[in-house]
C-alpha cells in the first residue's frame, strides 16, 4: 500500500473555505440581529427630541408659578365663594398634554387690611384626609361630606377633626385677571407641608 501526500494546495483550501464559511454567517447572523434593533432608535430617542420641540403655542404657567384662573368681574361681590378649576399643561419624557385640569380651588372676593378689594384662594383639598371640601351657602361655611370636618369662610377650623384650616394659596391680580400659584399640601398633619 502506498501513501501519498495530498498537494499542498489542495491542504489548504478546507480551512480557507471554513474560515469564509464561519466570517460570512457571522456577518449574517450581526445583520439579521441588528436589522430589527434599527425602528426602536427613534423610539428610544423620542423623549430627546421631544424636549426640544416645545409646542409653538403660549404655556399655561407663567415664569413665576401663577396659573391664570378666571376674571375677577365673575366673582359675586357679596363674597360668596365660587369654586374653580386649575388648569396646567403637562408633560412627561414621552407626552405633552395641554390645558388639564390639575386641581380646584375655591375663590371670593374680600377686603384686606386697607379695606380694598382683594381676593381670596384656598384649595378645596380637605387638610383631614384629602376629600372635596364643599360649601354650605345657607351656613356661609365650607365643609367635608366625609369627616364632617368644617371651617368657616376664611378657611379657620370649626371642629376638632381636621388638624389644620383649609391650605391657602397665592394670589394676584393682573389686568382684571386672577392668577393662583397652585401647590398641593400633605393631608393629616398640623403643619402646611407641599407634597407637589
Amino acid at each position: 500500500m502506498s501513501h501519498e501526500l495530498a498537494p499542498a494546495h489542495d491542504l489548504a483550501e478546507p480551512p480557507r473555505r471554513s474560515f469564509l464559511v464561519r466570517a460570512s454567517a457571522a456577518l449574517i447572523g450581526a445583520i439579521v440581529g441588528i436589522a430589527p434593533l434599527i425602528p426602536g432608535i427613534p423610539f428610544l430617542l423620542d423623549p430627546v427630541l421631544r424636549k426640544k420641540k416645545r409646542p409653538t403655542e403660549q404655556p399655561v404657567r407663567g415664569k413665576d408659578g401663577f396659573l391664570k384662573v378666571t376674571t375677577v368681574d365673575s366673582l359675586p361681590a357679596d363674597g360668596s365663594p365660587q369654586q374653580f378649576a386649575v388648569v396646567d399643561d403637562l408633560q412627561d419624557a414621552w407626552n405633552f398634554i395641554p390645558n388639564q385640569e390639575i386641581g380646584t380651588v375655591w375663590l371670593r372676593k374680600v377686603k384686606d387690611a386697607e379695606g380694598k378689594e382683594a381676593v381670596q384662594c384656598l384649595s378645596t383639598v380637605c387638610p383631614h384626609l384629602g376629600c372635596s371640601v364643599d360649601y354650605k351657602s345657607a351656613d356661609k361655611q365650607f365643609f367635608c361630606p366625609c369627616h364632617t370636618s368644617a371651617f368657616d369662610l376664611d378657611g379657620k377650623k370649626l371642629n376638632a377633626i381636621p388638624p389644620r384650616g383649609m391650605d391657602s394659596l397665592e394670589v394676584d391680580t393682573q389686568n382684571g385677571e386672577i392668577l393662583v400659584r397652585f401647590k398641593k399640601f400633605r393631608g393629616g398633619t398640623p403643619n402646611k407641608e407641599q407634597v407637589g
